[in-house]
């Protein structure tokens, strides 16, 4: 005789459904979207009455999923999956097939079922022994197929007479501040040698469109020392938090909005006179206008470049952020502003053969070529972030005087992560230079990461295919940075979660100070 138990349930944040006896005439109810969160599942008592062509020998639970019938795809997540199970999705009926069954492993939690025409859906969960686990429901309600024209906007500095004095009259978009005093060019930092706070304020416009501002870098001259700024701060418009990134005299922002979309810090309207103020303690050691510049470079999150596809909504399980295409943007479009307040004079141009940049794994691949050279002492590699401000990387020997072809080959072990690019600057004997056309390359080093478990319990395990050394940070939903233990074996970091709080954080890997890849992952306990 089957064991029949009392079903509680409650619907706050979660919906918690205890031991019942799931069957196909009692099955565990779920309605979404929205999302649907049931805590402390078993099969446990449960009794083996699957459809025969599917069962395994032992206790089967089953889920009756009621969607709208405009759904076209329904998520299944687990968490704390103690162990694999087979699933099978039912139309209409506990032993209607819809799809082809599907295995559960413990560290894969997710899976789609695409589905259609229907309002009620039958999840069998089978597995031969007792299994526990959390399960998480979502689905794409809704899928439209979309096509819209660029509207990223004129996303560029204010000029109109927002910032009140100003740094420089030739450049009237940003103000910048020393222990709380406006500074004019050139500055007068004082006193010398103690630590101060030094604020840049930059006024941004989008005279129409959707970008925004995502990402703001500061390059400081040698004659800061100590630079030190907070690891997060809020949005000035947005929701969300701007997470430090960089080390030394080279920092950046980069801002996380609370929905994960990855829009910027921007209202959505055309607004002008948006203000983004940024501070930093420091030493200055000078008042030498050339070596406290500070360069600032700031691109946009993309948003509003041109998009045809099908778009999906709906509500993501809560195990699994991010299952669907929220909107219609992509990151293709993305733009940079930069300014300095001691701007160095622009190269000459220069002409070759040939030139490529070519990306591996792991490195970039340099060469060029080169037909008649003259007084020609040598060749200097380098490359950019953004594509204004360049840095050396390496010294090649050039030809002299030569009548003939020659061809030249250089390897960049460390590239950039995301969108980098690469020139030739080409110096005589007697000083003269003349610069290539710039070269674009798009590296994703973070696929050469991975993160699990996610969710995770006591620990997150981060492990890389790439040699260089990296930190792993981790940071609230609210931006604030995490104290764990972080254990080091060889290309793999173990962090400690056990004393965490349940909730969403955001765990972020960096090389040399650079962001390599950022995830948002879930602490369960």
């Amino acid at each position: 005789m089957k064991k029949h138990f009392f079903i509680t349930s409650f619907f706050l944040l979660f919906y918690f459904a205890g031991f019942s006896q799931a069957n196909c005439n009692t099955p565990v109810h779920v309605s979404i979207c929205p999302d649907t969160t049931l805590l402390n599942q078993t099969n446990l008592g449960m009794g083996d009455d699957a459809p025969s062509w599917c069962n395994l020998s032992g206790e089967d639970v089953v889920y009756r999923i009621t969607v709208p019938v405009s759904t076209v795809n329904i998520f299944v997540a687990f968490s704390n999956l103690s162990h694999s199970v087979n699933s099978v999705l039912m139309k209409d009926s506990c032993n209607n097939l819809t799809g082809m069954p599907h295995t559960f492993y413990t560290g894969v939690p997710i899976h789609t079922f695409a589905v259609s025409g229907a309002t009620d859906y039958f999840l069998w969960i089978d597995c031969s022994v007792t299994v526990n686990f959390n399960i998480s429901f979502g689905a794409d309600t809704s899928a439209v197929f979309v096509s819209h024209p660029n509207t990223l906007g004129n996303f560029q500095f204010d000029s109109s007479g927002c910032a009140s004095p100003v740094f420089t009259n030739s450049k009237p978009f940003y103000q910048v501040k020393f222990n709380n005093i406006y500074q004019v060019n050139p500055m007068t930092l004082a006193p010398l040698n103690i630590s101060g706070t030094l604020c840049i304020t930059t006024f941004l416009k989008n005279t129409s469109g959707d970008a925004g501002a995502r990402t703001f870098k500061f390059t400081f001259g040698p004659d800061y020392s100590s630079v030190q700024l907070p690891d997060s701060i809020p949005g000035f418009y947005n929701a969300g938090y701007w997470i430090r990134i960089g080390i030394g005299n080279f920092l950046a922002y980069n801002f996380f909005d609370s929905l994960s979309l990855g829009r910027g810090d921007f209202d959505g309207l055309p607004n002008s006179c948006l203000a983004y103020e940024f501070c930093f303690d420091l030493i200055p050691t000078s008042n030498n206008p050339t070596t406290t510049n500070v360069d600032v470079l700031i691109l946009s999150d993309g948003y509003g470049s041109a998009f045809t596809g099908t778009v999906y909504s709906g509500c993501c399980p809560s195990y699994s952020q991010g299952c669907h295409l929220l909107n219609g943007g992509s990151a293709g479009g993305i733009s940079g502003l930069g300014y300095g307040m001691s701007d160095p004079a622009g190269p000459l141009p220069i002409e070759l053969i040939s030139f490529d940049a070519i990306p591996t794994n792991q490195t970039v691949k340099l060469s060029w070529v080169t037909a008649t050279e003259t007084n020609n002492d040598y060749f200097t590699i380098e490359r950019s972030q953004e594509g204004t401000e360049w840095k050396e990387l390496q010294i090649v020997q050039g030809g002299g005087n030569s009548t003939s072809y020659l061809s030249y080959e250089n390897t960049d072990h460390h590239p950039l992560n995301g969108t980098s690019y690469y020139r030739i600057k080409q110096t005589d004997y007697d000083g003269t230079t003349t610069t290539s056309d710039a070269k674009t390359v798009k590296m994703n080093l973070g696929k050469l990461f991975s993160i699990y478990p996610n969710p995770a319990c006591s620990q997150i395990i981060v492990q890389s295919m790439d040699e260089n050394n990296f930190q792993t940070n981790l940071f609230t939903n609210l931006g604030q940075k995490v104290e764990i233990p972080i254990a080091t074996l060889d290309q793999t970091r173990l962090l400690n979660t056990m004393e965490l709080e349940t909730g969403l954080y955001f765990l972020t890997i960096q090389i040399n100070g650079q962001l390599i890849k950022t995830e948002m992952v879930r602490i369960n306990h």
